[in-house]
């Protein structure tokens, strides 16, 4: 089946049933009767509806989702935590690097130093002035 595309046809046959109905009823146009085309329009329209439904639903679904997954973000808070607290396992066992985190003990400071630039050996040539011409 050919690609179509749905942005305006809506419309446009919300008009043409319209100026159909009220200008030429009875009229066939392309070999298509008011009642056939009627029956196609509706059963469009049903589409549209059924769609419309499934986006809400969809929609009401993902917010569903995202409040369970913040509680469980909180019972996961909660349970390591708990792991870190816990006498027998601590910040440093490994029940806590097995659930992704780095134990304190590895964990590096965080302290960075900016390098000085390197001096340059004294062996090396110095750099051409690029302002000098060549002779």
């Amino acid at each position: 089946m050919a690609h179509i595309n749905n942005k305006g046809i809506w419309e446009r046959a919300n008009k043409i049933i319209q100026a159909w109905a009220e200008a030429a009823k009875e009229a066939s146009f392309g070999g298509v009767t008011y009642v056939a085309f009627e029956s196609q329009w509706e059963k469009s329209g049903a589409a549209r509806k059924v769609i419309e439904l499934a986006e809400l639903q969809r929609e009401l679904a993902a917010k569903g989702r995202d409040r369970e997954d913040a509680a469980l973000q909180e019972f996961c808070r909660w349970v390591v935590d708990g792991v870190k607290a816990d006498p027998a396992f601590g910040p440093n066992s490994p029940l806590y690097r097995a659930m992704g985190y780095v134990p304190y003990d590895e964990r590096s400071s965080g302290l960075t130093r900016k390098e000085t630039a390197a001096e340059e050996p004294a062996d090396a040539a110095p750099d051409p002035d690029p302002t000098a011409e060549a002779a």
